[in-house]
């Protein structure tokens, strides 16, 4: 499911902002959405993510969350509600807890591994319970 306001769905030409190419997810957005997997719930997991970041990207990764409401969305979304694992552009600068890999806002990474924009990352996160690893 794609959430966020009108302007993170589609585009001002009518465009969606999230699509599928050459079996990529891609998104092309200038303003926050969200996509979240709701078929189904999962207590324990690992996540296995290959991405890339562009220049000056800023996306992260929600776990446990809910569905935003839009009419309270600094208290639904995934980086207040839940737990986000940061997905930034700050390749060589020192992790903080606002860092790429970091539990965001609560948990800085040992070390900011994440490569410069454009190319490829991986990152691993486990889930066992109230203990998150990534």
């Amino acid at each position: 499911m794609i959430e966020g306001p009108p302007e993170g769905i589609t585009h001002p030409d009518g465009r969606p902002v999230w699509s599928v190419k050459d079996g990529e997810i891609v998104c092309q957005g200038k303003r926050w959405g969200f996509l979240r997997y709701e078929r189904e719930t999962f207590d324990d997991f690992t996540l296995h993510v290959e991405f890339v970041l562009g220049r000056r990207g800023n996306s992260g990764i929600g776990l446990r969350t809910g569905p935003i409401d839009l009419a309270d969305p600094q208290n639904t979304r995934p980086s207040c509600y839940c737990y986000e694992i940061q997905l930034l552009d700050d390749a060589g600068k020192p992790p903080t807890e606002h860092s790429s890999g970091a539990l965001y806002r609560y948990v800085a990474p040992a070390e900011n591994a994440i490569r410069p924009a454009g190319e490829w990352n991986e990152l691993e996160v486990t889930c066992i319970g109230p203990r998150i690893r990534v």
